[in-house]
């Protein structure tokens, strides 16, 4: 194969698949991407046995072929080459050659390894669902209520999943919960309408994350399978196509409907501003910062709990550390409940009113069971964060 491209184009390419390139593998063949060029199309894929992405970019190609090399080298000269820089690759079939790549005055030989050697994941086939730029991105955001622990490993990812017209997003980790609801996009009509009983898919944790960092806000497909999910992304007008692939969660998602109180369930509701809000938990939970220790292993772990008292249209934080620190800070809401007192873990209050991302938000606080939170204007979006004994 011999090919030549521009620098940047490549250095635009390896930026999005970034985060699912080896560094440092079980096995040296998936350290390696392959490449794989028909006419001006070379297609660059990376798996890991786990996921897999693949992107096309325009070159300028001169033998069709496929081999498989280095990601983490080619990748460090795409990002050094000079500005304006062509790269060419040249690589014949036998391994033993290596590839040859010039970039301007430098030379490099890279080590290769048979295109046949490495393995491409099945195609997902099942449910597609075309998304409009910008859901994908709404969706992901349920991100901050996953949860990370080993025994509840369903909780390990967003749940995805159809409740009537509408495409839901749901994550939890047993604290606090997000609810991101969608109008059900074309093709939504297959997917399976019982989300009580587990019916949806779960997609994992790692994810999520890498489909934030590559996807951004941009329109996409998604396909999904009993076992796997496949989203290609339309990157722009520059850049190819990318695809990305991973298996899904192997597990039953529980009914969150039970842990969402209705809004009647509460004696009143407060209107927060929400960057006011926010700040003054920052504030207050200075309080609770842990005090230097000369003996590491006896440095405590800083409280984390809030107590909020709802007064007639005024919001009172208190909180109060293990060494007889104390702070406290009112701000104007909008409340005309009888008088309310409650705690929270302050950084799950923050957490949520960060995903909120509306200039005022609503607060439905209780005593002893789930609170809820919306944006002002409704969107159909939820949050629940459960609270704390004080």
């Amino acid at each position: 194969m011999r090919f030549s491209v521009e620098a940047a184009a490549l250095k635009r390419a390896f930026a999005t698949l970034n985060p699912v390139l080896v560094r440092k593998g079980f096995t040296t063949i998936v350290e390696n991407v392959l490449l794989d060029l028909s006419g001006d199309t070379l297609e660059i894929t990376s798996n890991d046995l786990d996921q897999a992405a693949r992107i096309a970019v325009t070159v300028t190609g001169e033998e069709p072929g496929k081999t498989t090399v280095n990601a983490m080298r080619l990748k460090s000269i795409a990002d050094t080459a000079p500005e304006g820089a062509q790269i060419s690759l040249f690589a014949t079939d036998d391994p033993a050659d290596g590839a040859d790549v010039r970039c301007g005055r430098s030379r490099f030989r890279l080590a290769t390894l048979p295109a046949k050697d490495f393995i491409l994941p099945p195609p997902v086939k099942g449910i597609a669902l075309e998304l409009q730029p910008g859901e994908l991105a709404q969706l992901l955001s349920a991100a901050v209520c996953t949860s990370t622990e080993e025994t509840r490993y369903y909780l390990n990812g967003i749940f995805l999943h159809r409740k009537g017209k509408q495409l839901c997003a749901t994550a939890t980790d047993g604290h606090k919960l997000a609810h991101i609801p969608l109008p059900l996009p074309e093709g939504g009509e297959e997917m399976g309408d019982n989300p009580h009983g587990g019916e949806g898919y779960i997609v994992p944790n790692v994810a999520v994350r890498h489909l934030a960092a590559m996807a951004g806000d941009k329109a996409c497909r998604i396909s999904l399978s009993e076992t796997a999910i496949e989203i290609s992304v339309r990157m722009g007008n520059e850049d190819g196509p990318l695809t990305y692939r991973t298996e899904l969660v192997d597990g039953q998602f529980p009914d969150y409907a039970r842990v969402i109180p209705a809004r009647t369930h509460f004696s009143g509701v407060a209107i927060v501003n929400t960057e006011r809000f926010r700040a003054a938990l920052k504030r207050c939970s200075v309080a609770l910062s842990a005090v230097e220790n000369a003996d590491p292993k006896a440095a405590r772990r800083p409280k984390e709990i809030i107590a909020l008292n709802f007064e007639s249209n005024v919001l009172r934080l208190e909180t109060s550390g293990d060494y007889g620190e104390s702070a406290s800070e009112e701000m104007d809401i909008e409340w005309d409940a009888p008088a309310l007192r409650c705690g929270f873990n302050w950084r799950y209050l923050d957490a949520i009113a960060d995903a909120v991302d509306a200039e005022r938000m609503c607060f439905w606080p209780d005593v002893g069971g789930p609170s809820r939170f919306e944006p002002e204007q409704e969107d159909g979006r939820v949050y629940v964060v459960m609270p704390v004994r004080l």
